[in-house]
């Protein structure tokens, strides 16, 4: 009873069988920045009662503007584990599995012992990302993947959209080229098509790389869409 009335008002969009369907999934999430974050804590919200949850990363400072696992009380804890106390919390039965190491090709038999029914992408790194969705299409498992969501303002630019009509994303534009080589020219992503704004001024992390700005409205609005397309694609009338 309990249960039912934490979810009634979902069971009025979608209905019980629907909601009892939603039970059966099992979705991952890799990556619990400013977009697997949100898209997580949507799933869960919705109804879905198994999730995996990837990220080898830890809560710093940065991370406090944009990303749901990231508060002074939760400093330098691993993101998924915080993630995980957090969706227990919201729904005490949820069935999780928590994985805090780095998806790699060489890694990747550890993410995938047990068969899931939609991928999330929400990594960062190029060559984890393609490894990530060619794998998946290659086992028939249906992924979205995120495709650039820092250095943009404006929430309303962000679609989703296949890939093949993503324009004004750089990361998007790299994607499409090293997916073509691989025989993909589709594939579910939410994008911006709001011109990269150029930070106001240089920095770089330890590894050299430049460091880009990010806000929670539109990396949230990025996790929001995904977890969307990923419930209404499960729960859609052909399934």
């Amino acid at each position: 009873e309990f249960f039912m009335e934490q979810f009634s008002r979902t069971e009025l969009i979608y209905g019980k069988e629907k909601i009892d369907a939603l039970q059966q999934c099992h979705i991952a999430i890799f990556g619990l920045g400013g977009v697997g974050s949100y898209a997580a804590e949507a799933l869960a919200r919705t109804g879905v009662k198994k999730l995996t949850l990837v990220d080898f990363d830890t809560v710093e400072l940065s991370n406090l503007n944009r990303q749901l696992p990231a508060l002074h009380s939760t400093l330098h804890q691993k993101k998924a584990d915080v993630m995980a106390k957090r969706l227990q919390d919201i729904n005490p039965s949820i069935e999780l599995t928590v994985i805090t190491e780095k998806y790699t090709a060489e890694n990747r038999t550890l993410f995938f012992q047990s068969p899931y029914d939609f991928v999330l992408d929400c990594i960062d790194m190029v060559s984890s990302k393609i490894d990530l969705i060619t794998h998946c299409l290659s086992q028939n498992i249906p992924i979205i993947s995120s495709m650039g969501m820092a250095s943009h303002s404006d929430p309303s630019k962000v679609h989703v959209s296949d890939l093949s009509k993503t324009h004004m994303c750089p990361l998007a534009k790299v994607m499409r080229k090293e997916l073509k080589e691989r025989g993909i020219l589709h594939l579910p992503v939410v994008f911006s098509e709001e011109k990269a704004i150029s930070p106001s001024e240089k920095r770089f992390n330890e590894q050299g790389r430049q460091i880009n700005g990010s806000l929670a409205f539109v990396t949230g609005t990025a996790g929001m869409f995904m977890s969307g397309y990923v419930i209404n694609s499960l729960l859609s009338e052909d399934k």
